[in-house]
């Protein structure tokens, strides 16, 4: 995208431009830590000598416990941060704190999950918190007319860097003597190192160049700030449509959120190799991109409604896939799957949402949207471990996520159908 696109944004070119690349910095937590790299290292290494169930409900603990802080807090971080004018600073707390806990990770010996599991998790709460924080400020780089361009542009940065330093990442395992290290674990902790500073130096564009919002903060923030969470949740049960699709949505996105953090875990527990997962995560980044442009091609022709179920049901053919293979080849076929759908889930379920909920009132209806897609991860990870650790069965732990997306699919059904956009022919 030419900077010329997103000319004329609230703060500035400049600004919007920062702003849409911490998507770039903090992506590479989310895909090298979260889903590639940390699993990878807690079940081989920091989790040695534990049964692999037990490693599983563990790591699924973490992710679950995190997620929930940050449910039960991102309302009034949000609510504080509009109440104070301190999006950025608070943001950059949240930054910090979580690059640092990654950074950590290095000096964490074998064996030692617990304080792994703690370090990750301040790393995660750092992720989450920072994203609440993030969502906030678009509106204070951009006008209204160029929201969906500056916020495409995150995106694209996102996926672009993500993907791009998990390759890396990826390549430094397979070829960790070019780079003076002794093992591909020593590879693996020098990832963590590199994800963590990716993050904290990719930051500092937005602090230099994006601005607080304008106002003067509240006298009394945190009170005021309980006062305008209460108002937000009673206007949205108003909206009957918008409510019920706000229940199916955390339902089935938990379920692919859960499939994206712990898919990683669950393979090594079934016996593949670590260098062959992380490839085949790699393969995600670059087929979700033009998936989900593809799917954005067909919304104007197909009902989103009829997409956004078919999406759903290959995501449910990807979990039963996953729960059934055993083969190398399986892994990357289930991998292909995953990359196909979910980026269309989402834009779809985003398109769909918008057109339930009175525009005057956008930003409270999408502030708690936002909050529902990026915290997702609360049930999924404990119920797979949990399941995984009653039943002594990693395969039944993957398909208990079939219950959240056809939970999900299932309250979907009852929510009024969107209209259809066609092209003019």
């Amino acid at each position: 995208m030419e900077p010329a696109l997103i000319a004329g944004s609230g703060q500035g070119t400049r600004a919007a431009w920062s702003w849409a690349l911490y998507d770039w910095a903090h992506m590479g937590f989310a895909v090298v830590v979260m889903s590639g790299f940390f699993p990878v290292y807690y079940t081989q290494y920091w989790s040695a000598g534990l049964p692999r169930t037990t490693a599983t409900f563990h790591l699924g603990l973490i992710n679950s416990s995190a997620s929930l802080i940050i449910l039960v807090v991102a309302p009034l971080l949000g609510v504080l941060a509009d109440q104070t004018r301190r999006f950025k600073g608070l943001l950059v707390a949240f930054t910090v704190a979580g690059a640092l806990a990654t950074v950590s990770l290095v000096f964490i010996p074998d064996g030692g999950w617990r304080v792994a599991a703690l370090a990750y998790g301040i790393g995660l709460i750092g992720y989450l918190g920072a994203n609440v924080l993030y969502d906030g400020l678009l509106l204070t780089v951009v006008t209204t007319a160029r929201l969906a361009q500056v916020s495409s542009l995150a995106y694209a940065l996102g996926y672009l860097g993500g993907g791009g330093l998990m390759a890396f990442c990826v390549f430094l395992t397979y070829h960790y003597e070019a780079f003076g290290l002794s093992s591909s674990a020593q590879a693996l902790q020098a990832s963590f190192v590199i994800a963590g500073i990716w993050w904290l130096l990719f930051t500092l564009p937005l602090v230099r160049w994006v601005h607080e919002p304008t106002g003067h903060p509240a006298e009394s923030p945190m009170i005021s700030g309980f006062q305008q969470l209460r108002a937000t949740l009673r206007r949205v049960r108003q909206h009957r449509p918008a409510w019920i699709f706000l229940i199916a949505y955390w339902l089935y996105i938990d379920g692919l959120n859960t499939m994206t953090v712990m898919a990683v875990n669950y393979a090594l527990s079934i016996g593949f190799q670590a260098r062959q997962l992380l490839a085949a995560l790699l393969l995600v980044q670059f087929v979700s991109f033009p998936a989900t442009l593809a799917f954005s091609w067909l919304s104007n022709r197909v009902p989103i409604h009829r997409l956004l179920f078919f999406g759903l049901g290959g995501y449910a053919v990807a979990t039963l896939g996953a729960a059934a293979m055993s083969a190398a080849w399986e892994f990357w076929v289930v991998s292909v799957l995953v990359g196909l759908f979910q980026g269309g889930v989402q834009g779809l379920s985003r398109a769909w949402y918008a057109q339930l909920i009175p525009a005057a009132e956008s930003g409270v209806f999408f502030g708690l949207y936002n909050m529902f897609g990026k915290l997702a991860a609360v049930i999924g990870p404990l119920l797979m471990g949990a399941v995984a650790v009653a039943l002594h069965s990693e395969r039944l732990g993957i398909l208990s996520l079939m219950v959240l997306l056809l939970s999900g699919a299932v309250v979907l059904a009852f929510v009024p159908r969107p209209g259809v956009r066609r092209q003019p022919s």
